[in-house]
Order: structure tokens, then sequence, then C-alpha cells
């Protein structure tokens, strides 16, 4: 790699790689060691990527790059009692905190029959033979910076299986929770979701930071849909402004499979999520959508690539994002269209609203089509809060606050318009009402 295309870096937690980690070789042939050693040789070798790389040229890592970053301490109980207190909403969840699974503030009894969780640094952990290979594809070394780092240094690698013809009513909350004092630390959750197949269910990422120090938070989340599951996926992303958060989400789908993700991004200093969802089976469905709120000089990056490998497979993008003061959100859409693909249906939208006359975004939408059996579009608006409906809503005894307020809940709200879950629906209306009035009012 030339050197224009990287940032080096020389962070002292690559120094302190634990190969006696993972006790436990589950895989055989100490297969897990060898592909974590092998990311970590592949991020001594490529560091951080640049601007000057196609995918990268809206999103600058180079605060990241100079900072030296550390693995993160264990908290001790209290610590943890406290950074739970209040943050998780529903009943059935898993909390994992500064990347370490926590069974005594987790509670899944209600689903134990519908669904199986297993984090491999358990020592005490009896993993079947069969699930094995399956497994396996997930945890090999990749040849992408962030995933290198994210393998290398996993504190813990989590396993969530819904079980084959299993519906599960309540939604199941996955709570990330980082802390750090006043030094620099990097935490690197991984998790793999298997839903089988027929199976129904519904799960909510929440991360959220309390942090003197900097914070890197690296995610990396494998999503497999078996034939004719169905999986809706939520995720509410408001880590601290001293923190960083890069994610990456890789979907694959089987036939007649449905996912939906919905992200609502308003926390960190800098923020990118990757979702890369791949239609590999014919009647596939995905739908990604979601909204951000920025002010300050966050800055959000927003990078979804769908690949429609099949044919009779739909797949649908909706973003819309508004920013203030000195913030800039960005949204890169890529749709894929492989060659000898039937009846595609493809829809990519991205809307913004932008507050403060130093406040910016950037939409680059992308198609590549193969086939000429599609159906694709793709739009792009970006503008100012309509002045006109504000002096209409002022004539009308409403502050101008107020009906700025109003304006922007109901522009946002609009990416909820396909969500079908009464429950989830009020979450996040809440949600966004909440970080209106914090972040602009």
């Amino acid at each position: 790699m030339r050197k224009d295309l990287s940032y080096k870096t020389s962070f002292p937690l690559i120094e302190c790689f634990d190969e006696n980690l993972f006790d436990n070789d589950y895989f055989g042939n100490n297969f897990l060691l060898s592909e974590r050693r092998k990311s970590l040789g592949y991020f001594k070798k490529n560091n951080l990527p640049s601007v000057k790389k196609e995918d990268w040229k809206y999103f600058d890592l180079k605060k990241i790059s100079k900072l030296s970053f550390n693995n993160a301490n264990n908290l001790n109980e209290e610590e943890k009692k406290l950074l739970i207190r209040k943050k998780n909403i529903f009943n059935q969840k898993i909390v994992i905190i500064n990347g370490e699974y926590c069974s005594n503030l987790s509670d899944t009894s209600s689903v134990r029959d519908k669904i199986e969780f297993y984090n491999l640094n358990n020592q005490n952990l009896s993993f079947e033979k069969n699930k094995f290979d399956y497994i396996k594809k997930y945890l090999c070394a990749k040849d992408e910076s962030l995933d290198s780092i994210n393998l290398a240094f996993a504190k813990d690698i989590f396993i969530l299986e819904i079980k084959k013809g299993c519906t599960i009513d309540e939604p199941l909350e996955i709570i990330y929770l980082s802390k750090s004092h006043d030094d620099s630390i990097c935490i690197n959750p991984r998790l793999i979701v298997i839903s089988h197949e027929a199976s129904d269910s519904t799960i909510i990422e929440t991360c959220q930071s309390d942090s003197s120090g900097y914070l890197w938070s690296n995610y990396v989340t494998n999503i497999v849909i078996e034939k004719n599951a169905r999986l809706k996926h939520y995720k509410y992303q408001n880590e601290g402004i001293n923190s960083f958060h890069t994610a990456d989400t890789k979907i694959e789908l089987s036939s007649f499979s449905y996912y939906s993700h919905y992200l609502l991004n308003s926390g960190s200093d800098l923020s990118r999520n990757k979702i890369h969802c791949k239609l590999n089976n014919n009647n596939g469905t995905c739908n990604v959508s979601g909204a951000y709120f920025l002010n300050e000089s966050q800055k959000s990056d927003i990078f979804v690539e769908i690949e429609h490998l099949s044919s009779d497979c739909i797949s649908n993008q909706k973003f819309y994002g508004v920013v203030d003061s000195n913030s800039e959100g960005i949204f890169q859409g890529k749709i894929h269209v492989g060659e000898e693909t039937k009846n595609t249906q493809a829809d990519q939208i991205s809307r913004g609203v932008v507050l403060s006359s130093n406040a910016q975004i950037n939409a680059k939408p992308e198609l590549n089509i193969y086939s000429e059996d599609v159906q694709c579009s793709h739009g792009v608006s970006i503008g100012e809060l309509d002045e006109e409906s504000i002096f209409y809503m002022r004539s009308r005894g409403i502050s101008e606050n107020e009906a700025r307020q109003m304006l922007i809940y109901a522009f946002i709200t609009d990416t909820l318009s396909d969500l079908d879950d009464s429950i989830i629906l009020e979450k996040f209306n809440k949600l966004i009402d909440k970080q209106i009035s914090e972040k602009f009012f």
C-alpha cells in the first residue's frame, strides 16, 4: 500500500497483543489465534486508511491515528452498576461493558428456550462441534484495517442464535456501555447474530459511554438471515463527545428472508457506521434507514452498500439528517445489481436539513447495474427549514423555537414511517424528540 493511502499509527495497544486470551481451542489447530495473529500483522503493515482511499474520502481518521490508545481496564462491580442504571428499557437484555459480557447484569430468562448466547472467552463454555465450521468463516482475518484491529484486540467474541422456527415477540436489547478515565482506550466488541430458518425476532443495539479520556469504540457485527427468517435490527448510538465510533455491520440474506435496520445516530465526536448487505438468494428483502442529529463539530459518516446477487430481491435505503454549528453529515449509498439477476427493485433516498451556514451535508449515491431487468431509483435533497411554514405557525401563536422544533420532528419522523412495531415506534419517537430539543434548542 502506498504511504499516502494510510496513516502510520503507533498505538500502545498494538504492543499488548494477548496470545493467551482465548485459551479454549474450540475450532482446532489454534484457528482463532492464527487468525488474530494475521489480523495484527495486516494492521501493522497497512495502518489506518487515509482520505486518499475512495471509501474514506469524506471521513478522516487522522485524529484517531495520532492518539495513544490502550486496552480498556476492567471496571469494578459498583462502576458497572452505576453505568447500567436507567440505561436499559427492555426486560430482555445482554449487557456488554468495555467489551466484556456482564452475566449478572443481563437477563434473557424469558427467551432462554428460543435463543442461544455464547461468549468465547467463557472457560465453562460447552461448544457443539457442528457449529464450528458455520461460525469459523466470520472469524477469519480480513484485508480491512478496522476489522483487523477488532479481531486482534476483541476482549471477547459474542454469538447470538435465534433458534429455528422461533418467534420472539419482545425486543432483545444488546447494551454496549463503555467507560474510560483519563487515559485513551480502544474497545472492540465483536458480535455474530444468526437468525435460523423461519425465525422472527427483533434486536436493539444501544451504544453509550461515560468517558473523561478519549474512547474509541470499534464494532464489528456479522448477521446471518437464513431461509424464511425475519430480523428487525435497531441501533441507537449516543456515545459521549470524547468518543469515536466506528462500526461495520455485515449482513447476508438467504431466500425469502427479511432484514430491516434502523439507525439513530446522535453521539460521538466522529462516527462512521458502515452497513453492507448481500442478498445472496432469491426473494430477499433488505430495508436500511435511519436519522442523524449533529451539532458543535460532530461528524457522522453513514456508508451503506447493498448487493443484489440473486433475482426477485428488494432493497430500500432512506436516511435523513439535521446538522448545526460546525458539524458535518455524510451519506454514501451504493446499490450493486449483479449480472443475470431479474426483477430487482432498489430505491435510495437521502435528505438533509442544514441549520447553520457553517454546517454541511455531503451525499454520494452510487448505482452499479449489470442487469437490464431492474427498477432502481435514487434521490438527494439538502436545504434549510421552510421559512414560510415557520411564518405560518408563528401567525397562529406558536413561538419560533416551537415552530422550528415541530418542523424538524415532522421531517425526521418520516424515516419511521415503515416501522410497524408500536413499542419500537414509541421508543424512537421519544428519542428523536429528546435529541431535537437537546441538540438544537
